[in-house]
């Protein structure tokens, strides 16, 4: 166990929440297993339970992996690809698979909203419609951005692409050919997929982030960095979408930075800074563009928008500043979409 002063993390000081001793390594029933659901704005990928990929969605850029292109796909389709862990952005799909935890990769990997850059999107050139092996094996967890992959591989962060706003973190905004060691250690990766870039670590147990968090501040700072920023908040496990993030805190408690975080907080957050979303008891956490999910005491929460009942509650009405059970049971919870729409 250690102790941290709370002021040092959450603005409101030490009399609404006193520093305390907490289990460092996190609240009970938390489990980092690898990502067994993926998804963005049109397509979705997961680990069945045979071991094996599924994928669903719409195919405009080869992104589901099936040899096709502008094909939509309307159920889960079962693949005879083995599988270990999957990571998704809005133009391409990352997995691992068993043999040597090796990373394979589809969609489009060429820039070309301008002078077309080959930006080896998930550690390969070209694009593809199928899954192709790359050169990445040992890793242990990933992450999809649009023209960039990263992922954990011997506790070190790794990474490929474009970094054109510092989402690879390398300290300059130059492409990464190919996967590569970027000399960070982590144990954690999560970044939005899509083209509003940034990324978040977890690096020696506190929150570092890098790339684009000039307008929202989902980053742990406003501005612009090609090298990550400690936040200095402690986590252990971190949610990104392209408007919100969210930190689940060694003790339960959930933190929150973004476009929306002043509204679930009745305008309490301060921009570029992870506030308290106050709810506690959680082992899981997930968000997309207007909601944000938790796990609390085993059943989903949800707060945000519900347009499409994206919240689970029965209705569309929305929940802006108050958190709801849904009463849905479950062990983890997945924020399947980073637009508006869906949950899984």
């Amino acid at each position: 166990a250690t102790i941290h002063d709370w002021t040092t993390y959450w603005p409101y000081g030490t009399a609404r929440w006193p520093p305390k001793l907490y289990d460092v390594t996190g609240p009970p029933g938390l489990q980092l297993v690898p990502q067994l659901v993926a998804g963005s704005v049109d397509h979705a990928i997961f680990v069945l339970p045979t071991g094996h990929l599924g994928v669903t969605g719409h195919d405009n850029y080869g992104q589901v992996g099936q040899g096709t292109l502008g094909q939509e796909y309307g159920t889960i389709i079962s693949t005879s690809i083995e599988v270990t862990s999957v990571a998704a952005s809005q133009q391409t799909s990352v997995i691992l698979t068993p043999n040597s935890q090796a990373a394979r990769g589809t969609g489009k990997s060429t820039y070309s909203a301008g002078p077309a850059i080959e930006s080896h999107a998930y550690g390969t050139l070209g694009d593809s419609t199928v899954f192709i092996n790359t050169p990445l094996t040992g890793a242990t967890d990933l992450a999809a951005g649009i023209y960039y992959s990263l992922a954990i591989k011997d506790g070190n962060l790794w990474g490929t692409g474009l970094s054109a706003s510092g989402e690879l973190g390398t300290g300059d905004y130059n492409p990464v050919p190919g996967w590569t060691d970027l000399g960070i250690t982590a144990s954690m990766v999560r970044t939005t997929g899509t083209d509003s870039n940034g990324t978040l670590i977890i690096k020696d147990g506190t929150v570092w982030g890098t790339g684009n968090a000039q307008l929202r501040g989902n980053l742990g700072y406003l501005g612009i960095s090609s090298t990550f920023v400690d936040t200095g908040i402690a986590a252990v496990s971190i949610a990104m979408s392209e408007l919100n993030s969210l930190i689940l805190k060694p003790d339960g408690r959930v933190g929150g930075a973004g476009d929306q975080v002043n509204v679930w907080t009745l305008n309490e957050a301060i921009a570029g800074d992870f506030v308290d979303l106050q709810i506690y008891n959680c082992t899981d956490i997930a968000c997309n563009n207007t909601s944000a999910y938790v796990i609390r005491n085993g059943t989903v929460w949800s707060i945000g928008r519900n347009t499409f009942g994206q919240l689970g509650i029965g209705t569309t009405t929305d929940s802006l500043n108050s958190w709801r059970d849904t009463g849905f049971a479950a062990d983890r919870v997945f924020a399947i979409s980073v637009s508006v729409d869906c949950v899984i």
